[in-house]
């Protein structure tokens, strides 16, 4: 199954979809968009993923990227994100609010990630204020970009609000 979303869908709150993919069976992934707002025109129109993850199952074409759910140093506050698929990305960035309240007013600020071989690390340090992040991954063609996905939604046990 291929989930598509986004930070900025007020109708489908992040924290609650991207637990869709943990949930169901099978091959499941997360293709988040990040400022695609909620319509199927939008998905249909602004998501090349969708045709593409379908060509991965009946035309065995190129998965999307799948991204683990990243781990935070507690020391550094750097960010880890294991991944398979690196040809297929060559941007990654760490998503993260420092606010709490509802997901749909939340301000997100990005953290670039370095690429490796099997993981991302972040390239800064996440903040101590935030509550909850995502890795994300895209491939840039030139402006055209394709290939987003992400990983799981960590949300830190001790700023939840």
């Amino acid at each position: 199954m291929l989930w598509v979303t986004s930070v900025a869908d007020s109708v489908f709150q992040i924290d609650l979809f991207v637990k869709s993919p943990q949930t169901a069976a099978g091959d499941s992934r997360l293709c988040m968009r990040p400022w695609m707002i909620h319509a199927y025109e939008n998905g249909w129109n602004d998501a090349p993923e969708i045709g593409q993850f379908a060509d991965s199952v009946v035309k065995d074409g190129p998965s999307l990227p799948r991204l683990h759910r990243p781990d935070i140093k507690p020391e550094s506050r750097i960010v880890h994100t294991k991944h398979e698929g690196k040809d297929k990305f060559t941007k990654a960035w760490i998503y993260f609010t420092n606010s709490g309240g509802k997901w749909k007013n939340r301000k997100w600020h990005f953290i670039r990630c370095s690429l490796g071989d099997k993981e991302l690390v972040s390239q800064k340090s996440l903040s101590k204020e935030a509550p909850s992040f995502m890795a994300y991954v895209f491939r840039d063609r030139g402006g055209y970009r394709d290939n987003h996905a992400a990983s799981d939604l960590v949300e830190i046990e001790t700023f939840k609000k």
